[in-house]
């Protein structure tokens, strides 16, 4: 097959073989060991605890032995045959969007993978009639859960700062606190920080809508670049420097490190990790 022609095209490269080729790689992300056992939701880290899957790690020990035995029995009784359904048509609606993984997309698959869990729990404790390995089960779990807690707790936030927005609530008060009678620069590398602005500040809709223009691009939900005397932008660092007009803005850590500036002329509102997920900068 020639490597550029019309068959290799209609056999490889079709808009209906992409498609369903990126369809079946996001359907079976949800069952690998990566999404259940050891990243959970990896492209979306503010949806997971990190450095685990979703499940608790004896879990998928039992997950294994549920669905291999509900699979292999015949014939299957009705509660069965429904979480088998359930657990393969789960996945459908998240895997038809055009995220490679989406946890909370997906979350009526938790409600089957608790059954086989449960199916699988139930199987090996009535296969090995023994306190000992009833006990061990418990241990198992006691050790895994605490683990799991540990790690949300104390390490989530930590984990990855900017995908729960972390230091928008502290740069919102840095506005409001030195912003009044300034040009206001806002980035917008980590989110779409006029949402955070309107929420802090209980800003009134109608107030709002006067003066909204939602700008669409892509797909996109769009953004709004304006709001009172604030730009949602981010500006160049020399560009403010120059300025005789009074301005105030605010730099994520990436802006930040992408435009070479020094840390120690920018405020650091929200310290974390030994970093600042946003520094504000005003002139005199």
């Amino acid at each position: 097959v020639s490597e550029g022609g019309q068959l290799d095209y209609q056999l490889f490269h079709q808009q209906t073989v992409f498609f369903i080729r990126n369809f079946l790689t996001r359907y079976f992300n949800y069952f690998s060991p990566k999404f259940l056992l050891t990243d959970a939701d990896w492209r979306n880290p503010g949806n997971s605890a990190p450095y685990t899957g979703v499940l608790l790690i004896p879990s998928i020990l039992f997950l294994t032995i549920g669905v291999f035995r509900t699979l292999i029995i015949k014939p299957k009784n009705k509660t069965d045959k429904y979480f088998l359904y359930w657990l393969f048509l789960a996945p459908l609606p998240s895997a038809l969007t055009q995220d490679l993984i989406y946890a909370t997309r997906a979350m009526s698959f938790s409600i089957p993978l608790c059954y086989f869990i449960a199916v699988g729990i139930e199987t090996s404790v009535k296969k090995y009639q023994n306190a000992l390995l009833k006990t061990l089960i418990i241990i198992l779990y006691l050790i895994s859960l605490i683990y799991y807690l540990d790690l949300y707790h104390n390490h989530m936030l930590k984990h990855k700062p900017e995908d729960w927005s972390y230091g928008v609530e502290q740069a919102v008060d840095y506005i409001n606190k030195f912003g009044e009678n300034r040009s206001i620069y806002f980035t917008p590398f980590y989110s779409q920080p006029y949402i955070y602005y309107l929420f802090y500040n209980k800003y009134s809709p109608q107030r709002y809508h006067s003066q909204a223009n939602l700008i669409t691009r892509g797909q996109d939900v769009g953004y709004i670049k304006t709001i009172d005397n604030i730009i949602f932008e981010t500006p160049s660092f020399s560009f403010l420097q120059l300025q005789s007009r009074h301005v105030l803005a605010i730099f994520s850590y990436d802006d930040a490190i992408r435009q070479g500036i020094d840390l120690s002329l920018l405020t650091p509102l929200s310290p974390i990790n030994n970093i600042s997920t946003f520094y504000g900068y005003k002139n005199p």
